[in-house]
């Protein structure tokens, strides 16, 4: 957890998982951290930052939280390393900003996207859109239901790209005799993807 700061509260930051996954709030979440040297904070690279969390959404606390006409801010904190870094929460800056908040999305995000190609792991956390894609009849209209044919577009882009991707995946990660759990599995379509194209797994469960 990187430390609390006067111009970036805790209360500020952090995700709920239960507003977030029931989509009641749509704020993003993003975490980074770094490679040494990947992301410079001085001009001779001898200090840089290490860690960053971001989120985007309406301010929660302080009186501007009140007075807040609902548009999404930016808060962000930065852990820096290097030199002169202590080791402790010195280390830490945070801020927010209001006005602008878009365009600090923008640069923050190009820079990421450069230097995370050196070395270094970037999460982005978006919530489940509050529209129709929360109810059933969307999914029971766009996807297929067992006795309707080749399904519809969606579907069919579902199985053929998007479930290759978890094939891919699972090539990658996961080794002989490993188990498998599948979370709303659906038709079985994926599960029986898997079994054929992986006979070494030791169990799979839906």
């Amino acid at each position: 957890e990187l430390a609390s700061s006067a111009t970036c509260a805790d209360e500020d930051l952090r995700l709920d998982p239960e507003d977030f996954a029931g989509g009641r709030v749509q704020d993003a979440h993003l975490y980074a951290r770094l490679a040494p040297g990947a992301w410079p904070a001085t001009d001779d690279r001898t200090s840089w930052v290490e860690e960053i969390a971001c989120r985007v959404g309406r301010r929660r606390t302080g009186a501007a939280a009140d007075a807040s006409d609902g548009r999404p801010e930016l808060f962000c904190r930065l852990r820096f390393g290097g030199r002169d870094a202590s080791g402790d929460d010195s280390d830490v800056i945070g801020f927010g900003i209001d006005e602008g908040a878009d365009w600090a999305q923008e640069l923050l995000s190009r820079g990421l996207a450069m230097v995370a190609r050196v070395d270094g792991t970037v999460e982005v956390y978006v919530p489940p859109d509050k529209g129709p894609l929360n109810q059933d009849a969307w999914w029971a209209q766009h996807y297929l239901k067992p006795g309707s044919g080749e399904g519809s577009v969606s579907y069919r882009t579902y199985r053929n790209y998007i479930d290759q991707l978890v094939l891919d995946a699972l090539a990658d990660l996961a080794p002989a005799a490993s188990s498998i759990l599948e979370l709303c599995a659906g038709d079985g379509t994926l599960a029986r993807r898997v079994l054929e194209a992986r006979p070494d797994l030791k169990e799979y469960a839906m």
